[in-house]
């Protein structure tokens, strides 16, 4: 079966509805709760929120595999995660402290703004600039567990999975029933990664299927349904039942392959909002928030506020996605005439 996944449609899809329902929810809930009481003819609760960003991760997990085959060393994986993920992350960092500086909103110090830029803010009791960084502390610290998997051998590598498996289930045990797991060891390693966990191992079954025997196909099925189950023990049962869902609505879109089809317009347009999906995510927080609290403030109604504020994310996206591929073009195009 083809691994060729980066193109998929569904999977564009997808990153698109998850990428507005957690819009959503911050743009409605979260803003009304932390910046400006304010009654939107609709509130999105954080189940929703929950529900995409299971999806998220998920998708981080199933296309890392990917990455993994087609990287030839754990160097090389690693440079190519750090490429794809900190140069955007830096910029979304900076102007979001900028926004937040020149708008009175908060002056971030230059200490606070480097422990972000590192990622070692949460472990030191020091917030992110934006809320939505936590989610790239996830990736990262899922990236550098597997990024071992590289100089294992399979038989190692299934014990990693197994060894990890275990230990969510045992602490997740402890932590529901026994003693409470310190919140920052469970926010990083049990309470999110295990999505992208999930991700992956979907992707060796979905992948690897035709040539796995039957012990591997029921020990990556065993974990699957270990990991899911274990949620319960982890964040709750409302919760776990609405990621559960995510899971479930994620097989599907796997399952679905390339079945969805538009016209080659519409399949552009698609496929270049998906590609500009972590830009948004990292951006549209506090800078969304700033926008939106000026256009109430000025007396636009809420729906049109709202309105507006998507269409402002839209903007700049749409502003980095032009940028990207402009100095992308300038790379290639000088590095082929000094390579001539």
């Amino acid at each position: 079966m083809t691994n060729n996944i980066n193109r998929s449609l569904h999977f564009d899809v997808l990153r698109i509805i998850a990428m507005i329902l957690v819009m959503l929810f911050h743009y409605t809930t979260q803003f009304s709760k932390n910046v400006q009481a304010t009654s939107f003819p609709f509130m999105f609760t954080s189940k929703s929120s929950g529900f995409a960003v299971a999806l998220f991760l998920f998708m981080v997990g199933f296309f890392s595999y990917n990455s993994l085959v087609s990287s030839k060393t754990f160097i090389s994986y690693l440079k190519k995660r750090f490429f794809r993920l900190y140069p955007t992350f830096l910029l979304c960092l900076s102007i979001t402290t900028l926004v937040l500086k020149f708008s009175g909103t908060n002056n971030i110090s230059i200490k606070h703004y480097l422990l972000n830029a590192v990622l070692i803010n949460r472990f030191v009791n020091v917030p992110f600039v934006d809320g939505a960084y936590w989610y790239l502390l996830i990736v990262v610290l899922f990236t550098l567990i597997i990024s071992v998997c590289k100089i294992l051998n399979v038989k190692l590598r299934i014990c990693l999975y197994a060894i990890y498996t275990i230990i969510f289930i045992i602490l997740g045990l402890l932590n529901r029933f026994i003693y409470s797991i310190p919140e920052i060891l469970s926010f990083a390693f049990f309470e999110y990664i295990n999505k992208c966990f999930l991700g992956l191992f979907i992707a060796y079954l979905y992948f690897e299927w035709s040539d796995l025997n039957m012990c591997f196909k029921s020990f990556f099925v065993s974990i699957i349904v270990l990991l899911s189950l274990g949620e319960f023990l982890w964040i709750g049962t409302i919760k776990s039942l609405f990621e559960i869902i995510a899971l479930i609505v994620f097989v599907i879109f796997v399952l679905l392959g390339n079945k969805l089809s538009f016209n080659s317009t519409l399949q552009g347009i698609i496929h270049s909002v998906s590609s500009e999906s972590y830009f948004v995510y990292l951006i549209h927080q506090q800078v969304g928030f700033v926008f939106l609290k000026f256009i109430l403030n000025i007396g636009i109604n809420c729906t049109l506020a709202l309105l507006f504020t998507f269409i402002f994310i839209i903007i700049l996206s749409t502003c980095h996605f032009f940028a990207v591929r402009l100095f992308n073009y300038y790379i290639k195009h000088n590095y082929s005439k000094s390579s001539v």
